[in-house]
């Protein structure tokens, strides 16, 4: 079986904008967002990230950074492979 490939992206922004950004995201097929004060993490198949996402993706950063001038919204995407995190789990764990 293959495995999957999925980026993650973590997107360096404040809090109170996060909601915004997560649902015009998800309009482009990312997902499993993660909040935290200073960052959004969310996840897209690898497969649907390429040449013409990635322009689109810019595009709504910029177009987010000219509504909210003041913000400083940077990014860094990460290949990440699906795993099997119960199996890891119980291998780490004594169970009894």
């Amino acid at each position: 079986m293959k495995k999957r490939s999925w980026i993650q992206i973590v997107i360096r922004i404040a809090e109170p904008y996060q909601d915004l950004l997560a649902g015009l995201l998800a309009l482009f097929g990312f997902t499993g967002f993660i909040q935290d004060p200073n960052a959004l993490t969310c996840v897209i198949p690898k497969q649907k990230w390429n040449g013409r996402s990635i322009n689109k993706f810019d595009s709504l950063l910029s177009k987010f950074k000219l509504e909210f001038p003041s913000l400083d919204v940077s990014y860094t995407p990460v290949v990440v492979h699906e795993e099997n995190w119960n199996k890891k789990w119980e291998k780490q764990t004594d169970i009894l």
